[in-house]
């Protein structure tokens, strides 16, 4: 179990609370399979693990150990805007909650409907952009904008939104990002970033030692040019990288638009 499936759980006073897989996982199908059904339902049996062998524990009334999923009580996350970002990068999730807010009580003030959203394994930080206790219309698109946790670099990462209720589904057309081609799709891919350069202007000699700060250099060959010429990588980690400027051949080419 992972942090987002457990509970308070008490198996000395006979208490299981815990989030169940979504129907996909427990089918070993595509996430994308569940379009084919308006719902499904499953039977839930325990098998309990002792020293000296297991047991399976069944409900004495099956009706209380049936497990219902309905298609429209199943949120969907429709897309993310942009699909390309960088750790602290503010991003927007466009989604339709359907009939689940009628299912979601008792949620605290300070709490929202859904539990988090993650690009990867990193969480959206949604404090200051989300009003706590805030509604979402159901059968409407919503749409709730974050900022990017931090990140490893990737071509394709996997888009979850975890509510009360489960995790939604994913629009299986809108979600999907492609290049041109159509050959390389992503939902959302992460790339480095530059927040600061600590020089903007040295001599043609080259020898400037450059400090770059921002994201995603720990990972992969840097190869940082100035004005095509090569600034050679000296030191580096995951915020910063320092680079010795090359010798250049001419001046910088600047133009100034008025």
């Amino acid at each position: 179990m992972t942090e987002d499936d457990a509970f308070l759980s008490n198996t000395p006073t006979g208490t299981l609370v815990y989030r169940v897989p979504a129907p996909h996982v427990l089918m070993g199908q595509s996430r994308d399979f569940i379009w084919e059904y308006d719902a499904l339902h499953f039977t839930v049996v325990v098998q309990a693990v002792k020293p000296d062998g297991s047991e399976w524990l069944h409900c004495k009334s099956s009706s209380k150990c049936r497990l219902r999923y309905h298609r429209h009580l199943t949120p969907i996350l429709k897309w993310i805007s942009p699909p390309v970002v960088y750790q602290k990068a503010e991003i927007e999730l466009i989604f339709d909650p359907k009939s689940t807010m009628s299912r979601i009580k008792d949620v605290a003030s300070d709490d929202f409907p859904f539990v988090n959203a993650k690009i990867g394994e990193a969480n959206i930080d949604f404090e200051g952009y989300v009003s706590s206790g805030k509604q979402f219309s159901g059968w409407y698109n919503n749409a709730v904008r974050g900022k990017v946790g931090d990140q490893k670099i990737s071509d394709n990462l996997k888009v979850n939104m975890l509510w009360e209720t489960g995790y939604a589904i994913h629009d299986p057309i809108s979600m999907q990002n492609c290049d041109i081609a159509g050959t390389k799709c992503y939902e959302a891919k992460t790339v480095p970033a530059i927040y600061s350069i600590d020089q903007n202007e040295g001599y043609v000699t080259g020898g400037q030692v450059i400090t770059v700060k921002g994201f995603g250099f720990a990972e992969g060959t840097i190869k940082p040019t100035i004005d095509g010429v090569e600034c050679k990588v000296i030191s580096q980690n995951a915020d910063e990288f320092k680079c010795r400027a090359g010798a250049a051949t001419e001046v910088s080419k600047l133009t100034h638009t008025i």
